[in-house]
């Protein structure tokens, strides 16, 4: 599969084709690292690539659909895009004090968009088809069954009996990374008494590009706009009634959730397939070592709020690729001690805290009845919206400053 030559040794090998891993690659070979990356998802993509079903849709900050347009991939999810305009966050936990709902707009800060909504198979699809064009890469439709790192390469041994190495190993294999695991990576987890469930949906209705979210006890309700007249709807409950509601039919779970959205977007017509998922948090202690650099949900995992698990993992990849770049370009070590200390203390200073702020946003929905902490929302949610300066600042931090962001991922 793909561009490259038979040989089992690689500047770079990337475990897991999700589309942290995909950009990764996609972008460490278009600078001329010979690169391997595996998963066995591709050969699903590969012998049916329509059989790929995920019912979630990514937005995406302007940061990575900048990196997605220098590769070439962002011409073909733009027609099955929807821009974000507005981010509307509305207080619908009836406790006191009451926070207003606040309207986070793009045009205050300048001319485009917050980002672009994408269903996730488009994403995966359209860098799937770009890295099959890639020289210097090679996709292999397998998984790893032993992962050895030594002082001078990481050692793969594939389900498949082959063995293949690489200086550098980047882990794009999942919160559960094997890869992490036999770098000697620890992490810390905790999990919310939640479930996520996602669809998509038609509605009477225009959304205006705005996407809004109900602030509820058991968690956010979040409306997310695509093309037309549909949008993405991600929905936090406390697992129980998660699995009572997955298990209605389309005209009940269509009640509740208009009863949920106090008539905006009017009558629900047609409801897609759902997913649902536990509410969970993962940060790694180290973002990388030995040779090895985390990547996507191998170093970090969120709750669904604010737009930033993959693009956290976009980030990841621009950062890996850039740094391994500068060594390939100057003949030095693209898994060297020195890239995988850069690139740890880059990460930390990016994931810590968000991981942090979005945490603490979270467990002040569940635990918001304690009336300081309602309030300290209320607080803040009044002065973001009395004080024009202080929320373009909030929304500048929240989608990266440019002299923060990779280099691929900066306005031009």
């Amino acid at each position: 599969m793909g561009q490259g030559a038979p040989s089992g040794n690689f500047d770079a090998v990337v475990l897991g084709g999700g589309p942290a891993g995909l950009a990764a690659s996609i972008l460490m070979s278009g600078a001329g690292l010979k690169t391997a990356c595996a998963d066995p998802l591709f050969r699903q993509l590969r012998d049916r690539p329509d059989s790929f079903r995920d019912a979630r849709t990514i937005a995406l900050l302007q940061g990575a659909i900048r990196m997605l347009e220098r590769i070439d991939v962002w011409p073909h999810m733009q027609a099955r895009s929807a821009p974000l305009w507005v981010m509307r966050v509305e207080d619908h936990t009836e406790r006191w004090p009451g926070a207003p709902a606040m309207d986070f707009r793009a045009d205050e800060l300048g001319d485009e968009p917050f980002g672009y909504n994408i269903p996730m198979p488009v994403i995966v699809g359209a860098l799937w088809n770009r890295a099959l064009a890639c020289d210097n890469l090679e996709l292999i439709d397998d998984a790893a069954a032993e992962i050895n790192i030594g002082a001078d390469a990481a050692r793969l041994t594939l389900d498949s009996g082959r063995i293949i190495s690489g200086r550098l190993l980047a882990a794009a294999d999942g919160r559960n990374s094997p890869a992490r695991k036999a770098a000697g990576i620890k992490v810390n987890r905790w999990a919310y008494d939640q479930t996520a469930i996602a669809l998509t949906f038609t509605h009477e209705l225009p959304h205006d590009d705005t996407s809004v979210e109900f602030h509820r006890p058991p968690g956010p309700f979040t409306i997310i706009p695509l093309p037309g007249d549909n949008s993405a709807l991600v929905w936090v409950e406390r697992p129980e009634e998660a699995r009572r509601l997955m298990a209605l039919d389309d005209e009940a779970l269509a009640a509740i959730m208009q009863e949920h959205m106090h008539g905006r977007l009017g009558r629900i017509t047609h409801i897609g397939p759902r997913n649902a998922f536990p509410v969970a948090g993962l940060t790694a202690r180290d973002y990388a070592a030995r040779r090895t650099a985390l990547v996507g949900e191998s170093a970090h995992v969120l709750p669904p709020i604010g737009a930033q698990g993959l693009n956290l993992g976009m980030r990841d990849a621009a950062l890996l690729s850039e740094l391994a770049a500068e060594a390939h370009r100057w003949d030095g070590d693209p898994g060297g001690s020195e890239l995988i200390a850069e690139y740890d203390r880059r990460r930390r200073r990016d994931i810590f805290p968000r991981t942090a702020a979005v945490d603490f946003l979270n467990r002040s929905l569940l635990f918001g009845g304690f009336p300081p902490l309602q309030g300290l929302r209320a607080l803040g949610l009044t002065a973001l919206k009395s004080l024009p300066a202080l929320r373009r600042g909030l929304m500048s931090q929240g989608l990266v400053p440019d002299e923060d962001l990779p280099a691929i991922m900066r306005r031009a």
